[in-house]
C-alpha cells in the first residue's frame, strides 16, 4: 500500500522539531547539566541568562530521560540546588519545563529539597 509523500510530510510538520541531548556514558550528565556546574562554579548571577542556556531551554527537548535525569536521577535542577543557585535557574526553566522541579531523585528529593552541597556554594556572588 502507497502512503502520499506529502500527506506523510504534512503530518510531520506538526511534530516538534527539537534537538536531542547527548548523555555522557558513566555519568549520564548531558550539557545541560555541565553548564548548570559550571555557571555555579564560576558563582555567575542569571538576571538574564547567558546565549548557551537560552539555547538549551528553547532549541532541544528537555523532558528527554524523564526531563534529564542523570545516573543519580539527578536534573539539572538537582545540580544548581547543590550550587544554591535553583531559584535563579527556576526562573528560566519553569516556562520550558515545569515538570523539572517536580522530579525526585534516586534520595527521593525534589530538587527544592536538595541542599548546597559543594564548598563553591556559600560563597558571596
Amino acid at each position: 500500500m502507497y502512503f502520499p509523500q506529502d500527506v506523510f510530510k504534512f503530518i510531520l510538520s506538526f511534530f516538534p522539531k527539537k534537538k536531542r541531548f547527548k548523555f555522557h556514558p558513566i555519568t549520564g550528565n548531558c550539557e545541560l547539566h555541565y553548564l548548570v556546574q559550571r555557571i555555579g562554579i564560576n558563582r555567575v548571577r542569571l538576571f538574564y541568562p547567558n546565549n548557551l542556556l537560552t539555547t538549551y531551554l528553547h532549541d532541544y527537548y528537555l523532558s528527554d530521560n524523564n526531563y534529564l535525569q542523570n545516573m543519580h536521577g539527578d536534573t539539572p535542577l538537582h545540580v544548581a540546588a547543590q550550587y544554591n543557585i535553583f531559584f535563579q535557574m527556576y526562573r528560566h526553566i519553569k516556562d520550558v519545563a515545569p515538570k523539572m522541579a517536580y522530579i525526585k531523585n534516586s534520595r527521593n528529593e525534589i530538587p527544592v529539597d536538595v541542599k548546597a552541597t559543594h564548598r563553591y556554594a556559600n560563597f558571596p556572588c
